[in-house]
């Protein structure tokens, strides 16, 4: 531990003067270690438009600004988030992007991490269509009625066409 020296200089009118030194223990704080552990993994690929960001690196009293977006290097998006986590809004499909957090404690030491970066997924298909209501048969002439869901992985709007299997229109 190290000790830290206060000077005390007084004076009493111009003639006289008291100079006096003192030590007391200090404890140096420690830079905010290096951001660590990115999730994505630097350099993945086919990483869904809806991605959080996580890191290691989150001691206690320490606060981040992050960098993030398709530029390299990336622009500073947000400051002083204290949870190594980042929710950006839905990303672009097949799509690099660049992120980096700075590491500050409250003495203002700051720990910059390396530039990451990870590509989207282009567009994927709709899921299975699941048939959760509607007849098991039905005769000539007579109005069908069915309950589907279909998902999309991005969200999309996704439109319905139903084969009957060869019926043909008389």
């Amino acid at each position: 531990m190290k000790k830290k020296y206060v000077n005390i200089l007084v004076c009493v009118g111009m003639l006289l003067a008291t100079f006096t030194s003192f030590g007391y223990p200090t404890a140096l704080a420690q830079p905010p270690a290096v951001p660590s552990e990115p999730i994505p993994s630097p350099g993945s690929s086919s990483v869904t438009v809806f991605v959080d960001l996580e890191w290691a690196g989150g001691e206690q009293n320490v606060s981040f600004d992050i960098y993030f977006g398709v530029e390299n290097p990336p622009p500073l998006v947000l400051t002083d988030v204290l949870e190594p986590k980042y929710e950006p809004e839905r990303l672009l499909l097949n799509t690099t992007y660049y992120w980096q957090i700075v590491s500050h404690n409250s003495l203002y030491e700051y720990t910059t991490g390396p530039i990451w970066n990870f590509t989207t997924a282009g567009n994927q298909p709709p899921f299975k269509p699941t048939v959760l209501d509607g007849p098991q048969n039905a005769g000539k002439e007579i109005p069908l009625e069915f309950v589907t869901v279909a998902p999309d992985p991005e969200g999309d709007k996704v439109l319905y066409q139903w084969d009957w299997g060869g019926w043909q229109r008389q």
